[in-house]
């Protein structure tokens, strides 16, 4: 599949960053086949920035930094040994207090089944986090292994030939203070100061102005006095209309343009499990793109397909937004071929009343596939069927929701904010 972010000026770290986020889509099978990536990855940056799919539990933002600062070899390379020797011991006291409780693969433990043999530990996902909100500053693990070891040497060199008449060597380390860590039990359950030195952590780093503050930092701020347990999505939250302006024009723009999407998703599959070979599961899966696709017309028939209004509202945002994160000229043209597919498909679902059956709305996304994945276009190629596993692309873009939904709920619980559910809330 190209690459859904390759629209962005990187520097080094963020070349590594998104490599790492576009790892962790591959993993949980998050593949958009018509290409929306960039714009949602566009909303996302506005509503929870520098959060990406691998950031599991708010706790590791306290876990990490705590570990790193402890450490205390001599050398860059035992220092990286001894911080990924603490890092398996932090997944193996995790497993063990978490085991035998249900959902443990949902817990968000980073390194679970490998321990310090995995891939990516979590220090490598919460680095470019942990700098973003100030606790580091250091632009890897490796540099502040290398800052932190060559101080350790050094002052340990000085001890062995200190005079009383000279300074004392000062061991390296950040500046920002760390919550007091009051022992016990390890999980990712956070203190009411770690919870709220997280939440300061989180509010702080918010440099916009009132109006463009994201929406994790305004979910954070002391002002909401209730956490909705149970929020699926952000635009059904109870005071959505109080939301940071430029926040929600963000947030409708990533509803509409989902929503509107959403059906040539189930076209998209539906033609699948059409080109399939007879028997095989193929008349239940037409079956169930069929049902889909009314359930789908009724919503927009009472909601309202976006039209040509609405899509160049949503054209210019996009392309607003692409200028203020640098995106590429490449970028800007991928743009162009999304915003002609989203024009073209409005169209269609605003006039066909059998959109299974409708020749046009087909070769839309027959064509859209193409020019995305040239050579490896299931709809253009039945051999490439057999790979499909009944559902591609088949889901409704929370843009990092789940992710934030998760830090901030552990955030909530550990100040003790009071929970309240959507059914509450009337």
């Amino acid at each position: 599949m190209a690459s859904q972010v390759a629209w962005l000026a990187f520097d080094a770290d963020q070349q590594r960053r998104t490599e790492l986020m576009m790892l962790a889509l591959a993993d949980q099978g998050t593949i958009d086949e018509l290409g929306m990536g960039l714009i949602r990855d566009l909303v996302a940056r506005v509503l929870h920035p520098n959060l990406t799919v691998q950031h599991t539990r708010a706790k590791y933002l306290v876990f990490i930094p705590r570990i790193y600062r402890s450490l205390s070899e001599r050398t860059t390379d035992r220092m990286m040994q001894q911080g990924r020797k603490a890092e398996g011991k932090l997944i193996q006291d995790l497993v063990e207090y978490y085991r035998g409780s249900e959902g443990l693969d949902d817990r968000g433990i980073i390194g679970r089944r490998r321990g310090e043999d995995t891939k990516q530990l979590a220090s490598a996902s919460y680095w470019p986090l942990l700098r973003a909100l100030g606790i580091q500053t250091e632009g890897s693990v490796t540099e502040f292994c290398r800052r932190r070891a060559e101080a350790i040497a050094a002052s340990h060199a000085k001890s062995l030939l200190h005079s009383d008449e000279e300074p004392e060597q000062v061991e390296y380390q950040p500046s920002l203070e760390l919550p007091a860590d009051e022992g016990g039990e390890v999980s990712f359950d956070l203190s009411l100061d770690e919870a709220e030195w997280v939440r300061q952590r989180f509010v702080g780093a918010e440099t916009r102005a009132e109006h463009e503050r994201s929406l994790l930092s305004w979910l954070l701020d002391p002002a909401r006095d209730y956490w909705v347990e149970d929020l699926d999505r952000p635009w059904n939250h109870p005071e959505v209309d109080h939301f940071p302006a430029e926040t929600a024009i963000a947030m409708w723009v990533g509803y509409d343009v989902d929503r509107l999407v959403h059906g040539a998703r189930i076209l998209y599959n539906w033609l699948c499990a059409r080109g399939r070979p007879l028997g095989d599961r193929r008349d239940e899966l037409m079956d169930k793109y069929a049902r889909a696709m009314v359930a789908w017309q009724e919503s927009m028939a009472d909601e309202g397909v976006p039209g040509p209004d609405r899509l160049a509202e949503i054209d210019a945002w996009t392309r607003k937004r692409l200028d203020e994160v640098g995106g590429s000229r490449r970028a800007q043209l991928r743009w162009q071929l999304s915003a002609q597919f989203l024009r073209s498909w409005s169209v269609l679902a605003d006039s066909e009343d059998d959109l299974l059956a409708s020749p046009a709305a087909a070769r839309l996304v027959v064509e859209r596939e193409a020019k995305l994945k040239p050579g490896r276009a299931r709809l253009q190629d039945p051999a490439l069927l057999t790979d499909w596993d009944g559902d591609s692309g088949y889901f409704r873009l929370d843009f990092n929701w789940g992710v934030a939904r998760r830090m901030l709920a552990d955030v909530h619980r550990g100040l003790g904010t009071r929970v309240v559910s959507m059914e509450d809330l009337g």
